[in-house]
């Protein structure tokens, strides 16, 4: 439990920052060729060997995205001869989300993080005011908030912010990782 509420904790400050340009800085676009580039020799590279690896994915679920996630983890599989697994966040920040800040650093973490361009508003209730401005703030905010504090506990992590629709980039990560 202490290592979700880190999570929590570093998501509120993000969101009382207010600074949501300083959010994007903190994930490697896509699009880059360095960036593939360094996401292949984050998964290869054998100097840091892990135990497993974990593809965090801050997406919004359809079943084709499943289908291209089940191919990216099998592929790292393959490749690694380590086992991979994913899950949706922010759903896995209360299941395993506490095994990876808690592992002793055995594993590679690839956030994964796509934000859609419609930008949908989060109302104030009655004595509860809105956590965020948007959906879009509050689930960018805890994506951030999570890569930090796997940072903070020095776990190999490395987050993308996907530049295009999600399962057309997962395809080409396939796609490279795969050559």
């Amino acid at each position: 439990q202490p290592d979700v509420e880190l999570t929590k904790k570093k998501t509120k400050q993000l969101l009382k920052s207010d600074q949501e340009h300083l959010l994007d800085e903190d994930f490697q676009e896509s699009s880059q060729k360095e960036t593939l580039s360094e996401l292949i020799t984050f998964i290869l590279d054998g100097r840091q060997v892990a135990d497993y690896f974990s593809l965090l994915c801050f997406l919004p679920p359809e079943p084709s995205l499943e289908v291209a996630l089940d191919n990216l983890s099998r592929l790292i599989t393959e490749k690694t001869g380590r086992p991979c697994l994913w899950n949706y966040g922010p759903a896995y920040l209360h299941s395993t989300g506490q095994l990876f800040k808690g592992d002793a650093g055995r594993a590679k973490f690839i956030g994964l993080y796509y934000s859609e361009a419609e930008n949908v508003p989060i109302p104030d209730l009655p004595e509860s005011p809105a956590p965020a401005p948007s959906f879009n703030q509050l689930f960018k905010a805890q994506a951030l908030g999570d890569l930090q504090a796997l940072k903070e506990k020095r776990r190999n992590v490395m987050f993308i912010r996907l530049s295009k629709p999600p399962v057309k980039e997962i395809f080409r990560l396939c796609e490279l990782i795969r050559a």
